[in-house]
């Protein structure tokens, strides 16, 4: 394992964490109000560091535009991903969680553009259409200016899009700069050294970012665009500090969170459903605790065997 693996496990674990076990859990329970600026702005560098590292670790499938890397590189990720996000789906669908509409559109990964996408698993969906961009902006990685070009471009193609049709969630936006950021960071170790170095500037320019996100918001164009500065910032900056002091620690409590992160994002909910269902307690006080112990605790224990099982499938059946 490297020693930026070790820090991504850490943010990872961290990330789905603050999801699952703060933001997603206080849905359910009868608790004062969680959400304020400060947790909503947590929750959107969250997004953005899992945006950022998804990237990021990418960045080193550089298949060019040679067909069967091109297949190899899809089909990995397909594997990796999608068997996963369908059977989440369709518990989603089976507790009514989801429409059928909305099924549809996800499993055909086009909700993304033509809302509304499921609830929870929008950014599964969103980052999926990332991957299938990945090899255009892996290619062009080393080229700073055609790189530069082809990101503000397409980012302008989707601003373009939005205004024009109305039909996509402007989620896509936001993040799409912290994922593609992550892919040129981590081809350009110049940058990596150049953003080390002034760490501390980089994390006082948070302080502008979240003032202007004070007026943004996910409905409308300049509401969003007014985010991504502080999800860009925000995810880049954790990174870096990460990196920095974090590197060489490794534990395996965060590793094993890290490694179930993905199933424990598809699949909290559902878990969360069937730990209600089966009993909840009646005080606020109670409620928590036994959420986290109980659903929490059962998400990362499940999640944990979910990955493993599936991964020793993959592993058996498909080499």
């Amino acid at each position: 394992m490297s020693e930026r693996k070790h820090a991504i496990d850490l943010l990872r674990a961290i990330s789905v964490l603050y999801i699952v076990g703060y933001w997603h859990l206080f849905n359910y329970i009868k608790w004062p109000p969680y959400y304020n600026i400060y947790t909503k702005s947590v929750v959107l560098v969250v997004l953005g560091i899992f945006s950022f590292t998804s990237g990021y670790l990418l960045a080193h499938y550089n298949t060019g535009w040679r067909l069967n890397k091109l297949l190899s590189f899809y089909n990995l990720r397909f594997i990796r991903i999608y068997p996963l996000y369908v059977i989440a789906l369709l518990l989603f669908l089976w507790l009514g969680m989801v429409k059928w509409s909305v099924f549809i559109n996800a499993v055909l990964l086009i909700s993304m553009f033509n809302p509304p996408a499921p609830l929870t698993l929008w950014f599964i969906t969103m980052i999926m259409l990332f991957y299938a961009i990945t090899p255009i902006f892996t290619t062009c990685a080393d080229r700073i200016k055609l790189f530069m070009s082809v990101s503000i471009g397409s980012m302008f193609g989707m601003i373009v899009f939005a205004s024009l049709i109305h039909m996509i969630d402007l989620r896509i936006i936001m993040y799409f700069l912290p994922f593609v950021f992550g892919i040129f960071v981590a081809r350009q170790p110049l940058l990596q050294k150049i953003l080390q170095n002034n760490i501390w500037l980089l994390a006082l320019s948070l302080i502008p970012a979240f003032l202007l996100s004070k007026h943004g918001n996910e409905h409308d164009i300049l509401g969003a665009l007014s985010l991504i500065p502080l999800i860009l910032i925000g995810s880049l900056t954790v990174f870096m500090l990460a990196e920095r002091y974090f590197s060489n620690k490794q534990h395996w409590i965060v590793s094993s969170i890290s490694y179930a992160s993905f199933c424990m994002y598809l699949f909290h909910r559902i878990i969360y459903k069937f730990v209600i269902m089966a009993y909840f307690p009646s005080s606020k006080t109670t409620q928590l605790v036994y959420l986290l112990v109980a659903g929490l605790g059962s998400t990362i224990l499940v999640s944990y065997q979910i990955q493993r099982i599936y991964d020793y499938t993959i592993k058996t059946y498909l080499r």
